[in-house]
């Protein structure tokens, strides 16, 4: 049998000026395997007056402490898959810049090509040079 837990805690507040104080109540839950049975099944209390829920374990400070503790966890929790979603993010990020500049570095290497070769070619042109054989064309050779 597994131990009692808080399973709901309910608090009816008041409205101003009322005269009723705020009530609250809790209900506590815990898996229990009954004979014969080949699993443990959810039992639920009830719900259980202030009174009734220390008596059980459960006095208020105890309830709020529980779900300050619960509700702390989760924050904290949450805060850490946001911080591992920004580091994420900001590796990718970093990934992305520098596949970015090694492209960048790249076209401005295939220009300083393209221009060399088209510098060549203009020279080779000027003088009359066959780009293919890289030989002086007999017009250019003549001075005609």
């Amino acid at each position: 049998m597994g131990q009692p837990y808080l399973y709901e805690f309910l608090y009816r507040g008041r409205p101003e000026g009322s005269t009723e104080p705020p009530a609250w109540h809790v209900v506590l839950g815990q898996q229990v395997t009954l004979p014969g049975a080949a699993e443990a099944q959810f039992v639920a209390s009830g719900a259980l007056t202030p009174a009734q829920a220390e008596a059980a374990g459960f006095p208020l400070t105890a309830v709020l402490a529980g779900i300050d503790a619960a509700a702390l966890a989760g924050r904290d929790a949450a805060l850490a898959e946001a911080a591992e979603a920004r580091r994420e993010r900001d590796a990718a990020r970093e990934e992305a810049a520098a596949q970015v500049a090694a492209a960048a570095a790249e076209v401005a290497a295939a220009r300083q090509e393209r221009d060399l070769l088209a510098t060549r070619l203009k020279a080779m042109a000027a003088a009359s040079v066959d780009p293919q054989t890289s030989e002086t064309s007999p017009s250019a050779a003549s001075g005609a």
